[in-house]
Formats: structure tokens, C-alpha cells, sequence
């Protein structure tokens, strides 16, 4: 049965029809994976810049764009070579005519529950579990916070302060005094209610099309954002410093979590079904694509505004109409960039309190695969036998559904909290946020698992590629951490 969104095409070759996926299903496939990649994080790169200056930051987004490209494209090939280990562990029929038919059916259900953590729990055991879900968590749920501080912060902007001036009376003048805007946790409160209903979707996929929508506001409001800042030329080359050590790790966390797909790569790739062959030229648009967006957006701003650059560039702007209708760009953007992002916490935390779902299968298929050999890369059958199970159809219970539906509310209340509480850390939170989760998650546990993994194919130099992309997620994850922290500490102590 072919899947919705593809069409039959005859083939030259043989009376098989091929599968070419529509128009629409392949630029909504390309639009989950761009808007994986970018969310509200390039809207701090002219304060990422500061921190490095001009030439050391762009050789330094050069660099960890071509790490991260790498590496994703090393977590599919993890992911592959997961799929056939576990494969070749289970038991071979003896009937040669249906061997082909059950392994391809054993395929495609090993590859659709093939995530990130199951790859570490092949490569490494329940450690590797641990350290992906940690990393995951961090990444994606530190994205999600950082988009509440953009959405509050924005929407607090749109509400001009009081103008006073000479020629005001002592009323007005008073008035304008008493004048505040609405606090930021009752701003809030005006996109979480649409946060709250998207985190309940259950599908990835469907949310393509929402990601299209995302993508074509993004690039509206930024295109408008680099306007308004090149309106005038007018820039501040005196300010502008070529090199900045003392604060370069802080650009290194912003970059790094910048490059915001790595956590969502493996669902991505997983639903794009017959249009899964694509998905490297798709990752290596989106990754080359958004380099130089942030690059090149990162350089202007920091240009134009000098050491004057806010950690959110739009809050350097003056009010205005089109100030705001680019704000509320960015706001409908970020908006439906969220369910993208906070669908791996989802997904992990669902896994823990409602493990029924899969003890099911495992227990079926554990009770089957006694005899069968262990799997010889980390982890034993047991560990991986669900993976290896049919599909047992789940139960549709209704109750069952809305506990999961308060857990996902619960997740996206506790995001907002948490930005309300550091409603003016947008910079270091993302530097945070790339130093610790978006390091281990798109530098060092790929190339771990690829050493694994791959271990019987890898040559020397490869291992050595690897080790030291491992060396250099950890070095810049760590120094990071620590000055990212030190900066922190520094503003709230001249606050």
C-alpha cells in the first residue's frame, strides 16, 4: 500500500511500479528538517559575535558547521548500522521463500522504533540510554525555555515605554509616570495556550505543514529584520573587535545550540518513509543554508549596533508599526516551531511513565528469541528484543490518552516557568543550552557511537577524526559551561 502523498510510476526495468513522492510531501520533508535546524537562536547571533569578534567568529561558525554537518550525517549512519545489528540477531526462518518478506517486515518495524536512545543502548547499554535521553532533555528542553524568554520578551516589547517630555503637563507627565506595561509571567500567558494544544499532537509528520508555515514567516521577518538594519548603513566599525578569547566559549554554546535539529534527526528521517533516500541532500542544504544565514546576520548586527547589541537584536530597534508586524513574524514563527522541539521530551518522558505500551511486545518476543545469539555490539537480546516485535496494535483508551495529554500540558507550564525566572538570560541560556546538551548531543555521542558501531569498518584516520571531534565537543562544552556561568554571575552582580 503506498502512503499518503506519493504516486505510482512505471518502470523501465521491471513490472515493479516505483514510488516518487508529490511535490508536496517533498518540500514538506525539506521543511522539517530546516525548520528543525532553526528556531529563535539566530536572533541572538550580533551578541554571539560580540562575543568572539568578526574573524575569530567566523572562522568559529565555519568550523562547528562542518562538525555538525558531519555528525549528523554520522548519527543516520549509526542509526543504520544499529538497524542491521539487531537484524542479524534475530532467528532466520527456514522456509527461503518468506526469509526475504519477514526481514523486510522485521526492517521496517525495527527502523520505525530505531531512536536515538536505542542506537546509545546498542553501542553502549543502559549508559548510552542515559547519557542520549540526558542530552536530549537538556537540548530540547532548553530550546523550549529559551522560546518562552523570546516570546515573552518580544511580546513585552511591543508595549512602548512612556514618553515624557518637556512640554507635557504635570498631569500627563504623571500619568506617563505611573504608565507600566503587563508583566512579563501575564505576557506569557498569551502563547500558551496554543503551545499547550500543538504538544498534542501525536504524529511528527503532520506537523510538516505547520513547519512550512514557519519557515515562510521566518524568512519574511528575517529578510525584514536585515532591512531595517542595513537601512541607513549606518555602521559602527570603530566598536567592531576582530578576535575576543576571554568570551569566545560563550559564542561557541550559542553557535552550537543554534544548529538546533540534532535532537529531532532520527524522527525526522524515520517519517519520511520512500522519501528517506533524500534526506543527506536535505541536511547538507539545511546545515550549509542556515551557516550562512547565521553568519551573515550575526556579522551585520553586531556591525550596526557595535557593543551596544542586545542579547535579542529586535529589542535594539525603536517602536514602530513595522517594528512590530516583523515581531509578530518572529512570534507566529517561533510559535510553530515549538511542537517540533518539545516532541523528543515528549517522547522520553512518555517512555519512562508509560512503559505498558512496549512491555507487551517485549515480553512476546523475548519468550520467542530465547534461543537466538545476544547482540554483539553492547547490548544483549533481551535489552533490544522489542525492537524485533510485530506491531501489537495499542489500545485506544480514552483515559489513558488525557494522562498523557496532562503530562504534555505539565512539560510545556513548566518551560514557561522556568523562562520567567531567567527572562533576561536569552544568550546565556541558549550558550548554556549548546555547551552541555547540543555538544555531547551533536559532537561527542555520535562519534562514540560511530567508533562502536562501526568499529569492524572504521580505518585509523577515521578513529582519529573521531576522537578528536570528541576532544573538541567536550574542551568547548566545559570551557563553555564555565564562562557562559562567570558572564552570568558578572551581570547580576552590576544588577
Amino acid at each position: 500500500m503506498i502512503g499518503e502523498g506519493y504516486k505510482k510510476m512505471p518502470s523501465s526495468v521491471s513490472s515493479v511500479p516505483l514510488i516518487r513522492p508529490s511535490v508536496f510531501r517533498q518540500v514538506t520533508d525539506f521543511a522539517n528538517v530546516f525548520k528543525a535546524f532553526i528556531g529563535t537562536n539566530w536572533i541572538g547571533l550580533p551578541f554571539a559575535f560580540k562575543q568572539s569578534g568578526i574573524v575569530l567568529g567566523c572562522v568559529g561558525i565555519l568550523i562547528i558547521a562542518l562538525i555538525t554537518d558531519h555528525c549528523c550525517q554520522l548519527i543516520i549512519k549509526c542509526k543504520k548500522a544499529a538497524v542491521q545489528i539487531v537484524l542479524d540477531s534475530a532467528p532466520k526462518s527456514d522456509d527461503i521463500e518468506s526469509l526475504d518478506t519477514d526481514m523486510t517486515d522485521m526492517r521496517n518495524t525495527v527502523e520505525k522504533r530505531m531512536f536515538f536512545g536505542e542506537i546509545g543502548r546498542i553501542a553502549l547499554g543502559k549508559k548510552g540510554v542515559f547519557l542520549v535521553n540526558a542530552a536530549l532533555l537538556t537540548t530540547q528542553y532548553g530550546f523550549c525555555i529559551g522560546y518562552f524568554i523570546f516570546l515573552g520578551n518580544t511580546i513585552t516589547s511591543m508595549f512602548p515605554p512612556p514618553h515624557n517630555s518637556s512640554n507635557d503637563t504635570n498631569t500627563t507627565a504623571k500619568s506617563h509616570g505611573n504608565y507600566h506595561p503587563p508583566a512579563f509571567a501575564l505576557l506569557i500567558l498569551v502563547p500558551l495556550i496554543p503551545l499547550i494544544l500543538f504538544s498534542y499532537i501525536r504524529s511528527i509528520r503532520k506537523l510538516g505543514p505547520v513547519s512550512f508555515a514557519a519557515n515562510v514567516a521566518l524568512l519574511v521577518a528575517f529578510v525584514s529584520v536585515v532591512g531595517y538594519m542595513l537601512s541607513g548603513l549606518k555602521f559602527k566599525l570603530k566598536e567592531i573587535r576582530l578576535s575576543n578569547w576571554a568570551t569566545f566559549p560563550v559564542f561557541f554554546g550559542q553557535v552550537t545550540s543554534a544548529y538546533e535539529g540534532i535532537g529531532t534527526l532520527i524522527p525526522i528521517e524515520t517519517s519520511m518513509a520512500e522519501n528517506r533516500h533524500r534526506f543527506p541532500l536535505y541536511l547538507h542544504f539545511a546545515v550549509g543554508s542556515l551557516s550562512v544565514i547565521l553568519g551573515c546576520f550575526g556579522i551585520l548586527g553586531y556591525t550596526v549596533y557595535g557593543e551596544e547589541v542586545n542579547q535579542i537584536v529586535t529589542e535594539s530597534f525603536p517602536s514602530g508599526v513595522l517594528i512590530q508586524v516583523v515581531q509578530c513574524l518572529l512570534c507566529f514563527a517561533i510559535l510553530l516551531t515549538y511542537p517540533l522541539q518539545v516532541f523528543p521530551v515528549i517522547e522520553i518522558i512518555e517512555g519512562w511513565l508509560f512503559k505498558s505500551d512496549n512491555n507487551t511486545a517485549v515480553e512476546t518476543s523475548t519468550s520467542t528469541n530465547s534461543e537466538s545469539s545476544d547482540v554483539s555490539v553492547g547490548v544483549q537480546a533481551s535489552e533490544s528484543s522489542w525492537l524485533l516485535a510485530p506491531e501489537i496494535p495499542k489500545q485506544k483508551s480514552l483515559a489513558r490518552k488525557w494522562k498523557k495529554n496532562l503530562l504534555r500540558t505539565f512539560i510545556v507550564l513548566t518551560t514557561a516557568g522556568i523562562a520567567i525566572a531567567l527572562k533576561d538570560d536569552f544568550a546565556y541560556v541558549s550558550a548554556i543550552v549548546g555547551s552541555i546538551g547540543s555538544a555531547t548531543l551533536g559532537f561527542i555521542l555520535p562519534c562514540i557511537f560511530h567508533l562502536v558501531l562501526c568499529k569492524d569498518s572504521n580505518t585509523m584516520l577515521i578513529k582519529v577524526k573521531d576522537c578528536l571531534f570528541i576532544a573538541f565537543g567536550i574542551i568547548g562544552g566545559v570551557v563553555g559551561v564555565t564562562i557562559t556561568i562567570e558572564q552570568i554571575v558578572q551581570q547580576f552582580t552590576k544588577s
